[in-house]
Protein backbone atom coordinates (compact mmCIF):
# COMPACT_ATOMS: atom_id res chain seq x y z
CA UNK A 1 0.00 0.00 0.00
CA UNK A 2 1.27 3.79 -0.64
CA UNK A 3 2.06 6.02 1.54
CA UNK A 4 -0.93 7.93 2.62
CA UNK A 5 -1.52 11.30 1.36
CA UNK A 6 -1.50 14.95 2.87
CA UNK A 7 -5.06 15.24 2.00
CA UNK A 8 -5.56 11.85 4.70
CA UNK A 9 -7.76 9.34 6.10
CA UNK A 10 -9.27 11.72 8.41
CA UNK A 11 -10.02 14.17 6.01
CA UNK A 12 -11.78 12.23 3.96
CA UNK A 13 -13.43 10.53 6.99
CA UNK A 14 -14.78 13.75 8.00
CA UNK A 15 -16.07 14.82 5.41
CA UNK A 16 -18.10 11.48 5.56
CA UNK A 17 -18.82 12.37 8.89
CA UNK A 18 -20.36 15.62 8.00
CA UNK A 19 -22.38 13.87 5.04
CA UNK A 20 -24.58 11.91 7.15
CA UNK A 21 -25.85 15.61 8.71
CA UNK A 22 -26.10 17.32 5.95
CA UNK A 23 -26.30 14.92 2.67
CA UNK A 24 -28.14 17.05 0.41
CA UNK A 25 -26.20 20.27 1.06
CA UNK A 26 -24.27 21.00 -2.44
CA UNK A 27 -20.69 21.03 -0.78
CA UNK A 28 -20.40 18.47 0.81
CA UNK A 29 -21.40 16.29 -2.50
CA UNK A 30 -18.48 18.04 -4.27
CA UNK A 31 -16.14 17.91 -1.45
CA UNK A 32 -17.07 13.81 -1.74
CA UNK A 33 -16.49 13.79 -5.01
CA UNK A 34 -13.46 15.93 -4.98
CA UNK A 35 -11.97 13.89 -2.32
CA UNK A 36 -12.89 10.82 -4.52
CA UNK A 37 -11.47 11.79 -8.03
CA UNK A 38 -8.42 13.57 -6.15
CA UNK A 39 -7.63 9.73 -4.69
CA UNK A 40 -8.17 8.18 -7.83
CA UNK A 41 -6.13 10.78 -9.72
CA UNK A 42 -3.20 10.71 -6.97
CA UNK A 43 -0.06 8.68 -7.42
CA UNK A 44 -0.91 7.26 -4.06
CA UNK A 45 -4.17 6.55 -2.29
CA UNK A 46 -5.98 8.40 0.37
CA UNK A 47 -8.75 5.73 1.19
CA UNK A 48 -7.44 2.52 2.11
CA UNK A 49 -10.39 0.40 2.28
CA UNK A 50 -12.53 0.03 -0.47
CA UNK A 51 -15.72 -0.60 1.82
CA UNK A 52 -15.69 2.97 2.87
CA UNK A 53 -15.03 4.13 -1.03
CA UNK A 54 -18.05 2.09 -1.76
CA UNK A 55 -20.17 3.57 1.45
CA UNK A 56 -19.88 7.21 -0.42
CA UNK A 57 -20.76 6.18 -3.83
CA UNK A 58 -23.60 4.83 -2.02
CA UNK A 59 -24.22 8.25 0.00
CA UNK A 60 -23.77 10.21 -2.90
CA UNK A 61 -26.55 7.99 -5.32
CA UNK A 62 -28.74 9.01 -2.16
CA UNK A 63 -28.76 12.46 -2.01
CA UNK A 64 -28.84 12.51 -5.87
CA UNK A 65 -31.90 10.77 -6.42
CA UNK A 66 -33.82 11.65 -3.47
CA UNK A 67 -35.79 14.18 -5.35
CA UNK A 68 -35.74 13.39 -8.54
CA UNK A 69 -32.85 16.19 -9.20
CA UNK A 70 -29.46 15.99 -11.25
CA UNK A 71 -25.99 18.36 -10.89
CA UNK A 72 -24.76 20.20 -13.39
CA UNK A 73 -21.28 20.90 -13.74
CA UNK A 74 -21.61 24.23 -11.66
CA UNK A 75 -22.88 22.30 -8.57
CA UNK A 76 -26.46 23.77 -9.05
CA UNK A 77 -29.27 21.22 -8.49
CA UNK A 78 -31.72 21.15 -11.47
CA UNK A 79 -35.00 19.92 -11.74
CA UNK A 80 -35.08 17.22 -14.89
CA UNK A 81 -35.84 19.18 -18.10
CA UNK A 82 -37.24 17.39 -21.36
CA UNK A 83 -35.04 17.43 -24.32
CA UNK A 84 -33.91 20.60 -25.75
CA UNK A 85 -36.99 20.13 -28.83
CA UNK A 86 -39.82 19.90 -26.90
CA UNK A 87 -40.85 17.32 -29.61
CA UNK A 88 -38.63 15.07 -28.08
CA UNK A 89 -39.72 12.18 -25.55
CA UNK A 90 -37.34 12.12 -22.16
CA UNK A 91 -35.46 8.37 -22.04
CA UNK A 92 -37.16 6.07 -19.74
CA UNK A 93 -35.80 5.67 -16.23
CA UNK A 94 -35.02 1.77 -17.05
CA UNK A 95 -33.10 2.60 -20.07
CA UNK A 96 -31.24 5.79 -17.92
CA UNK A 97 -30.72 2.70 -15.58
CA UNK A 98 -28.64 0.47 -18.24
CA UNK A 99 -26.73 3.56 -19.79
CA UNK A 100 -25.38 3.88 -16.21
CA UNK A 101 -24.50 0.41 -15.46
CA UNK A 102 -23.07 0.39 -18.51
CA UNK A 103 -20.78 3.15 -18.74
CA UNK A 104 -19.15 2.94 -15.27
CA UNK A 105 -15.61 2.39 -16.57
CA UNK A 106 -14.16 5.04 -19.23
CA UNK A 107 -10.92 2.56 -19.63
CA UNK A 108 -12.84 0.00 -21.38
CA UNK A 109 -15.30 2.41 -23.23
CA UNK A 110 -14.80 3.63 -26.58
CA UNK A 111 -17.06 6.40 -28.75
CA UNK A 112 -17.42 5.41 -32.32
CA UNK A 113 -17.68 8.18 -35.21
CA UNK A 114 -19.08 6.32 -38.07
CA UNK A 115 -18.42 8.05 -41.87
CA UNK A 116 -18.68 11.81 -40.90
CA UNK A 117 -17.10 12.46 -43.84
CA UNK A 118 -17.75 15.10 -46.20
CA UNK A 119 -18.73 12.89 -48.84
CA UNK A 120 -21.95 12.07 -47.02
CA UNK A 121 -22.56 15.40 -45.56
CA UNK A 122 -24.77 18.40 -47.13
CA UNK A 123 -23.11 19.14 -50.52
CA UNK A 124 -21.21 15.77 -50.86
CA UNK A 125 -21.31 13.32 -53.33
CA UNK A 126 -24.29 11.11 -51.19
CA UNK A 127 -25.11 14.08 -49.31
CA UNK A 128 -27.80 12.49 -46.12
CA UNK A 129 -29.96 15.47 -45.58
CA UNK A 130 -29.38 17.28 -42.27
CA UNK A 131 -26.22 14.89 -41.05
CA UNK A 132 -24.83 18.26 -40.53
CA UNK A 133 -26.19 19.18 -37.72
CA UNK A 134 -25.42 15.74 -35.63
CA UNK A 135 -21.61 17.08 -35.54
CA UNK A 136 -22.79 20.10 -32.89
CA UNK A 137 -23.81 16.76 -30.72
CA UNK A 138 -20.96 14.29 -30.87
CA UNK A 139 -18.55 17.70 -30.57
CA UNK A 140 -20.57 18.26 -27.09
CA UNK A 141 -20.69 14.64 -26.19
CA UNK A 142 -16.70 14.79 -26.48
CA UNK A 143 -16.20 17.82 -24.55
CA UNK A 144 -17.39 16.02 -21.17
CA UNK A 145 -17.13 12.49 -22.11
CA UNK A 146 -13.66 12.49 -23.26
CA UNK A 147 -12.04 11.23 -20.46
CA UNK A 148 -14.37 10.96 -18.04
CA UNK A 149 -17.08 8.54 -19.95
CA UNK A 150 -14.56 6.88 -22.28
CA UNK A 151 -11.00 6.97 -23.01
CA UNK A 152 -11.21 5.70 -26.49
CA UNK A 153 -12.46 7.14 -29.50
CA UNK A 154 -12.03 5.60 -32.88
CA UNK A 155 -13.56 7.26 -36.37
CA UNK A 156 -14.23 4.82 -39.36
CA UNK A 157 -13.81 6.00 -42.82
CA UNK A 158 -15.45 4.71 -45.93
CA UNK A 159 -12.61 4.68 -48.53
CA UNK A 160 -13.51 3.34 -52.02
CA UNK A 161 -11.09 2.89 -54.93
CA UNK A 162 -12.54 4.47 -58.02
CA UNK A 163 -14.90 2.07 -60.31
CA UNK A 164 -15.74 0.21 -56.88
CA UNK A 165 -18.73 -1.92 -56.65
CA UNK A 166 -20.93 -0.40 -55.16
CA UNK A 167 -20.90 2.02 -57.48
CA UNK A 168 -23.67 2.62 -59.79
CA UNK A 169 -21.65 3.78 -62.72
CA UNK A 170 -19.70 0.41 -62.34
CA UNK A 171 -23.10 -1.11 -63.55
CA UNK A 172 -23.72 1.54 -66.39
CA UNK A 173 -26.62 1.77 -63.97
CA UNK A 174 -29.06 3.79 -61.98
CA UNK A 175 -27.97 4.52 -58.31
CA UNK A 176 -30.27 3.25 -55.50
CA UNK A 177 -31.40 0.31 -56.64
CA UNK A 178 -30.25 -3.22 -55.98
CA UNK A 179 -27.52 -5.24 -58.07
CA UNK A 180 -27.12 -9.01 -57.28
CA UNK A 181 -23.59 -9.91 -56.73
CA UNK A 182 -22.21 -13.50 -56.42
CA UNK A 183 -19.17 -14.06 -53.90
CA UNK A 184 -17.07 -16.55 -53.28
CA UNK A 185 -18.14 -17.94 -49.63
CA UNK A 186 -15.51 -17.15 -47.35
CA UNK A 187 -16.02 -20.30 -45.56
CA UNK A 188 -16.26 -22.53 -48.60
CA UNK A 189 -14.52 -25.30 -50.64
CA UNK A 190 -13.69 -22.32 -53.09
CA UNK A 191 -11.70 -20.32 -51.01
CA UNK A 192 -9.84 -23.14 -49.37
CA UNK A 193 -8.47 -23.44 -52.86
CA UNK A 194 -7.97 -19.62 -53.36
CA UNK A 195 -5.96 -19.52 -50.29
CA UNK A 196 -3.89 -22.76 -51.05
CA UNK A 197 -3.13 -20.82 -54.65
CA UNK A 198 -2.41 -17.81 -53.14
CA UNK A 199 -0.45 -19.53 -50.37
CA UNK A 200 -2.68 -17.45 -47.76
CA UNK A 201 -4.24 -18.92 -44.23
CA UNK A 202 -7.18 -17.82 -42.45
CA UNK A 203 -8.49 -15.03 -41.56
CA UNK A 204 -8.90 -13.54 -45.22
CA UNK A 205 -7.01 -10.56 -46.25
CA UNK A 206 -8.56 -8.16 -49.45
CA UNK A 207 -6.50 -9.96 -51.71
CA UNK A 208 -9.06 -13.17 -51.00
CA UNK A 209 -12.13 -11.73 -51.20
CA UNK A 210 -14.58 -10.93 -53.86
CA UNK A 211 -17.64 -10.58 -55.22
CA UNK A 212 -19.21 -10.33 -58.95
CA UNK A 213 -21.95 -9.17 -60.74
CA UNK A 214 -24.37 -12.12 -61.73
CA UNK A 215 -24.43 -10.52 -65.39
CA UNK A 216 -20.30 -10.59 -65.69
CA UNK A 217 -19.82 -14.18 -63.65
CA UNK A 218 -18.35 -16.25 -66.30
CA UNK A 219 -21.17 -18.35 -68.37
CA UNK A 220 -23.83 -16.03 -66.83
CA UNK A 221 -27.45 -17.38 -68.83
CA UNK A 222 -28.80 -13.82 -68.43
CA UNK A 223 -29.63 -12.59 -71.93
CA UNK A 224 -28.84 -9.19 -70.71
CA UNK A 225 -25.76 -10.65 -69.50
CA UNK A 226 -23.48 -9.63 -72.92
CA UNK A 227 -25.36 -6.21 -73.18
CA UNK A 228 -24.98 -5.21 -69.67
CA UNK A 229 -21.12 -6.42 -69.72
CA UNK A 230 -20.26 -4.18 -72.80
CA UNK A 231 -22.18 -1.29 -71.37
CA UNK A 232 -19.00 -1.39 -68.38
CA UNK A 233 -16.48 -0.78 -70.81
CA UNK A 234 -14.06 -3.94 -69.35
CA UNK A 235 -14.74 -2.96 -65.46
CA UNK A 236 -14.59 -6.77 -64.97
CA UNK A 237 -12.52 -8.36 -67.97
CA UNK A 238 -9.48 -8.34 -65.54
CA UNK A 239 -11.66 -10.17 -62.40
CA UNK A 240 -13.06 -12.51 -65.41
CA UNK A 241 -9.71 -13.75 -66.25
CA UNK A 242 -8.81 -14.42 -62.88
CA UNK A 243 -8.96 -17.25 -61.47
CA UNK A 244 -9.40 -16.17 -57.47
CA UNK A 245 -11.84 -13.80 -58.36
CA UNK A 246 -15.62 -14.75 -58.21
CA UNK A 247 -16.48 -13.58 -61.69
CA UNK A 248 -14.53 -17.11 -62.87
CA UNK A 249 -14.51 -19.09 -59.79
CA UNK A 250 -18.12 -18.86 -59.17
CA UNK A 251 -18.90 -20.15 -63.09
CA UNK A 252 -21.42 -22.71 -63.27
CA UNK A 253 -22.41 -21.26 -59.24
CA UNK A 254 -23.29 -24.02 -57.16
CA UNK A 255 -21.45 -24.77 -53.33
CA UNK A 256 -18.68 -22.52 -52.40
CA UNK A 257 -20.36 -19.27 -53.86
CA UNK A 258 -23.18 -17.31 -51.88
CA UNK A 259 -25.68 -14.38 -53.34
CA UNK A 260 -25.10 -11.13 -52.07
CA UNK A 261 -27.22 -8.02 -52.88
CA UNK A 262 -25.76 -5.43 -53.23
CA UNK A 263 -27.51 -0.96 -53.15
CA UNK A 264 -25.79 1.05 -55.66
CA UNK A 265 -25.14 4.23 -54.62
CA UNK A 266 -23.61 7.43 -56.68
CA UNK A 267 -20.09 6.98 -56.75
CA UNK A 268 -18.79 8.60 -53.22
CA UNK A 269 -16.12 8.88 -50.61
CA UNK A 270 -13.09 8.07 -53.27
CA UNK A 271 -9.60 8.10 -52.42
CA UNK A 272 -7.83 10.63 -53.33
CA UNK A 273 -10.98 13.07 -53.71
CA UNK A 274 -11.45 16.17 -51.80
CA UNK A 275 -14.33 15.17 -50.17
CA UNK A 276 -13.35 11.64 -48.51
CA UNK A 277 -11.55 13.43 -45.54
CA UNK A 278 -13.84 14.13 -42.49
CA UNK A 279 -15.40 17.15 -41.55
CA UNK A 280 -13.07 20.37 -40.58
CA UNK A 281 -15.63 20.92 -37.85
CA UNK A 282 -15.67 17.48 -36.37
CA UNK A 283 -13.68 17.29 -32.81
CA UNK A 284 -10.98 15.07 -33.45
CA UNK A 285 -7.73 14.51 -31.19
CA UNK A 286 -5.49 13.36 -34.46
CA UNK A 287 -2.81 12.24 -32.43
CA UNK A 288 -5.01 9.83 -30.43
CA UNK A 289 -8.39 9.28 -32.45
CA UNK A 290 -8.00 5.74 -33.48
CA UNK A 291 -8.61 5.77 -37.63
CA UNK A 292 -10.22 2.36 -39.23
CA UNK A 293 -10.68 2.64 -43.34
CA UNK A 294 -13.38 0.63 -44.94
CA UNK A 295 -14.48 -0.42 -48.38
CA UNK A 296 -11.21 -0.31 -49.52
CA UNK A 297 -11.78 -3.75 -51.78
CA UNK A 298 -12.64 -2.58 -55.46
CA UNK A 299 -15.32 -5.88 -55.20
CA UNK A 300 -16.54 -5.87 -52.06
CA UNK A 301 -18.31 -3.29 -50.23
CA UNK A 302 -18.33 -3.02 -46.51
CA UNK A 303 -20.80 -1.00 -44.32
CA UNK A 304 -19.87 -2.24 -40.80
CA UNK A 305 -16.64 -0.28 -39.43
CA UNK A 306 -16.05 -4.15 -38.08
CA UNK A 307 -15.99 -6.16 -41.27
CA UNK A 308 -17.03 -6.15 -45.03
CA UNK A 309 -20.61 -7.16 -46.16
CA UNK A 310 -19.83 -10.74 -46.79
CA UNK A 311 -18.56 -10.59 -43.36
CA UNK A 312 -15.14 -12.61 -45.05
CA UNK A 313 -12.71 -10.11 -44.22
CA UNK A 314 -12.45 -7.96 -40.52
CA UNK A 315 -11.23 -4.52 -40.52
CA UNK A 316 -8.24 -4.23 -37.71
CA UNK A 317 -11.23 -2.56 -35.40
CA UNK A 318 -11.98 -5.19 -33.29
CA UNK A 319 -8.20 -5.93 -32.96
CA UNK A 320 -7.37 -2.66 -31.88
CA UNK A 321 -10.38 -2.06 -29.69
CA UNK A 322 -9.18 -5.61 -27.84
CA UNK A 323 -4.88 -4.77 -27.69
CA UNK A 324 -4.15 -6.81 -30.27
CA UNK A 325 -3.36 -4.88 -32.61
CA UNK A 326 -1.64 -1.62 -32.81
CA UNK A 327 -3.74 1.97 -32.86
CA UNK A 328 -3.82 3.49 -36.23
CA UNK A 329 -3.79 7.11 -36.32
CA UNK A 330 -3.77 9.58 -39.51
CA UNK A 331 -1.51 12.51 -39.66
CA UNK A 332 -4.13 15.07 -40.89
CA UNK A 333 -7.57 16.22 -39.01
CA UNK A 334 -9.26 15.07 -42.34
CA UNK A 335 -7.53 11.79 -42.69
CA UNK A 336 -6.87 12.67 -46.46
CA UNK A 337 -3.31 10.89 -46.47
CA UNK A 338 -3.52 7.71 -48.25
CA UNK A 339 -1.40 6.12 -45.34
CA UNK A 340 -2.30 5.96 -41.59
CA UNK A 341 0.09 5.98 -39.36
CA UNK A 342 1.20 3.82 -36.11
CA UNK A 343 3.44 4.23 -33.45
CA UNK A 344 3.00 0.54 -31.95
CA UNK A 345 1.16 1.62 -28.88
CA UNK A 346 -2.07 -0.58 -27.80
CA UNK A 347 -4.71 -0.06 -25.54
CA UNK A 348 -3.78 -1.81 -22.22
CA UNK A 349 -7.66 -2.18 -21.42
CA UNK A 350 -9.66 -4.07 -23.95
CA UNK A 351 -12.58 -2.48 -24.93
CA UNK A 352 -16.40 -4.24 -23.52
CA UNK A 353 -18.72 -0.92 -24.38
CA UNK A 354 -19.19 1.24 -27.57
CA UNK A 355 -21.42 3.99 -28.21
CA UNK A 356 -22.50 4.44 -32.02
CA UNK A 357 -22.74 7.51 -33.23
CA UNK A 358 -22.70 9.02 -37.18
CA UNK A 359 -23.82 8.46 -40.87
CA UNK A 360 -25.78 6.86 -42.37
CA UNK A 361 -28.18 5.34 -38.74
CA UNK A 362 -29.77 2.76 -40.87
CA UNK A 363 -27.06 1.35 -42.92
CA UNK A 364 -23.24 2.05 -41.68
CA UNK A 365 -24.39 2.85 -38.08
CA UNK A 366 -26.95 -0.04 -38.10
CA UNK A 367 -24.24 -2.20 -39.27
CA UNK A 368 -21.62 -1.38 -37.38
CA UNK A 369 -24.24 -1.92 -34.22
CA UNK A 370 -24.88 -5.89 -35.13
CA UNK A 371 -21.19 -6.43 -35.80
CA UNK A 372 -20.33 -5.22 -32.27
CA UNK A 373 -23.27 -7.05 -30.82
CA UNK A 374 -21.98 -10.31 -32.24
CA UNK A 375 -18.52 -9.60 -31.11
CA UNK A 376 -19.91 -9.43 -27.45
CA UNK A 377 -19.69 -5.20 -26.60
CA UNK A 378 -22.12 -3.63 -24.77
CA UNK A 379 -23.97 -1.45 -27.80
CA UNK A 380 -25.08 2.23 -27.02
CA UNK A 381 -26.67 3.90 -29.92
CA UNK A 382 -26.64 7.73 -29.48
CA UNK A 383 -29.89 8.28 -32.10
CA UNK A 384 -29.85 12.04 -32.49
CA UNK A 385 -25.97 12.07 -32.87
CA UNK A 386 -26.71 9.50 -35.72
CA UNK A 387 -28.40 10.24 -39.32
CA UNK A 388 -30.08 8.13 -41.51
CA UNK A 389 -31.63 8.55 -45.32
CA UNK A 390 -34.98 8.97 -44.08
CA UNK A 391 -36.70 8.86 -40.58
CA UNK A 392 -38.70 6.46 -41.23
CA UNK A 393 -35.79 4.55 -41.92
CA UNK A 394 -33.97 5.85 -38.71
CA UNK A 395 -37.43 4.90 -36.75
CA UNK A 396 -37.00 0.97 -38.16
CA UNK A 397 -33.11 1.10 -37.44
CA UNK A 398 -33.58 2.15 -34.11
CA UNK A 399 -36.32 -0.32 -33.26
CA UNK A 400 -34.13 -3.09 -34.47
CA UNK A 401 -30.97 -2.59 -32.67
CA UNK A 402 -33.49 -1.77 -29.73
CA UNK A 403 -34.81 -5.58 -29.88
CA UNK A 404 -31.67 -6.83 -30.42
CA UNK A 405 -30.70 -5.33 -26.70
CA UNK A 406 -29.04 -2.45 -27.51
CA UNK A 407 -29.11 0.63 -25.60
CA UNK A 408 -31.17 3.52 -27.14
CA UNK A 409 -30.14 6.72 -25.69
CA UNK A 410 -29.95 10.40 -26.88
CA UNK A 411 -27.10 13.25 -26.53
CA UNK A 412 -28.49 15.03 -23.47
CA UNK A 413 -28.58 11.31 -21.43
CA UNK A 414 -24.61 10.78 -22.29
CA UNK A 415 -23.79 14.75 -21.61
CA UNK A 416 -26.32 14.48 -18.33
CA UNK A 417 -24.31 11.09 -17.53
CA UNK A 418 -20.67 12.91 -17.92
CA UNK A 419 -21.87 15.87 -15.40
CA UNK A 420 -23.22 13.50 -12.71
CA UNK A 421 -21.68 14.10 -9.47
CA UNK A 422 -22.51 10.44 -8.47
CA UNK A 423 -21.62 9.04 -11.94
CA UNK A 424 -18.51 10.95 -11.60
CA UNK A 425 -17.76 9.36 -8.17
CA UNK A 426 -18.81 5.46 -9.09
CA UNK A 427 -15.90 6.11 -11.74
CA UNK A 428 -13.56 7.13 -9.70
CA UNK A 429 -14.02 4.58 -6.92
CA UNK A 430 -14.14 1.71 -9.29
CA UNK A 431 -10.53 2.74 -10.31
CA UNK A 432 -9.21 3.84 -6.49
CA UNK A 433 -10.32 -0.24 -5.48
CA UNK A 434 -9.24 -1.37 -9.04
CA UNK A 435 -5.99 0.18 -8.06
CA UNK A 436 -5.95 -1.15 -4.14
CA UNK A 437 -6.41 -4.87 -5.98
CA UNK A 438 -3.38 -4.57 -7.86
CA UNK A 439 -1.66 -3.58 -4.59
Amino acid sequence: MGRISNVGVAAVIGVFAVTLSVLSTRSVMKEMVSSLELAETAGESVINDKGEIQEMVNSLELAETADESVINDKGEIQELELAENGDESVTDAETIKKLRAAMTDPDSTALLIIDVQDCFLPGGDLAVDGSDKIIAKINAMRAVGDDKLWTTVALSQDYHPAGHISFASAHAAKPFVSEMLTCVDPKGAKMTAILKRLNKKRPLDEDAASCCPDYAVVGATDPMATERLAATSGRYDAARADKNHACKACKGGGEGCIPAPQDLWPDHCVQGTEKVGFSEILTRQVETDIVVRKGTNLDVDSYSAFANNTNAVQTDLHDILQGKKPVTTATDHAAKEPELSTAGLVLRTPIKTVLVTGIAEDVCVKFTAKHALSKNYQVILVKDAAKGLTEPKEDEAESELATMNVIVVSTKDVVDLAKSWKHRAAVAAKRLIQRLHKK
